[in-house]
């Protein structure tokens, strides 16, 4: 009889939470030992930092990702990857969607709400263009490709939780992301899960991840 551990690797959902943590740790270690007084610019660099994590992600997923049951991104034929696009940039509105309602409903209930407006617009600029592309693609590997390929013997429903659950639990360093990330987590699984297809949910992700930095940048939150 196969016990939970034979199918439930553990390890590949608790990962990302490990992964955030420690590098907060070593922020926070580095901080004043790289600090001098008088001398605050490194503080303008740490942003950048942030595409740190979503590339180990990466890493992980290369590594353990199932080549022989793996279907190239760009699978298909140009006809299918336009249809992805498309698919794509539907699901990254459905997720603006849910990212605003989720902030809207948080300080409807007089949740404390994460200061935008004093973020440069260097770093908004950033945030909308090569860390909404690095996340989107490192993100949807893992969280979709490779759970989705470890946990398979998962019932779906289960599967699509645990994996909207560690997705949800990546962003824990920003606690009022959790509800909209659980929510986008739920809805990539089953595009993810109706298609076979990464491409839709890597294109869905980043251009969510884009519009809402020009969405935040511009002061609608």
């Amino acid at each position: 009889m196969k016990t939970i551990k034979s199918y439930f690797p553990f390890y590949l959902v608790l990962l990302p939470v490990l992964i955030v943590w420690l590098f907060e740790k070593a922020i926070l270690f580095s901080l004043p030992i790289m600090v001098s007084p008088g001398n605050t610019m490194i503080y303008f660099y740490l942003p950048f930092l942030s595409v740190i994590p979503p590339l180990i992600l990466l890493i992980i997923w290369f590594f353990l990702r199932e080549k022989t049951s793996s279907k190239p991104i760009f699978s298909g034929g140009q006809t299918m990857i336009i249809r992805d696009i498309i698919s794509g940039a539907a699901l990254s509105g459905v997720s603006i969607l849910l990212f605003m309602g989720s902030f809207h409903l948080l300080d409807y209930h007089s949740v404390t709400l994460p200061d935008f407006t004093s973020i440069s617009l260097m770093h908004h600029i950033f945030f909308s263009t090569i860390g909404a592309l690095v996340s989107g693609i490192s993100e949807e590997l893992y969280f979709r490709g490779l759970l989705f390929q470890k946990l398979h013997t998962l019932k779906l429903a289960m599967l699509i939780f645990i994996s909207s659950l560690a997705f949800s639990m990546w962003h824990i360093l920003s606690p009022t992301y959790l509800l909209h990330t659980f929510l986008m987590g739920i809805l990539f699984g089953i595009v993810y899960h109706k298609t076979k297809r990464l491409l839709p949910v890597i294109v869905g992700h980043t251009m969510a991840n884009m519009c809402a930095g020009v969405i935040i940048s511009n002061g609608y939150l």
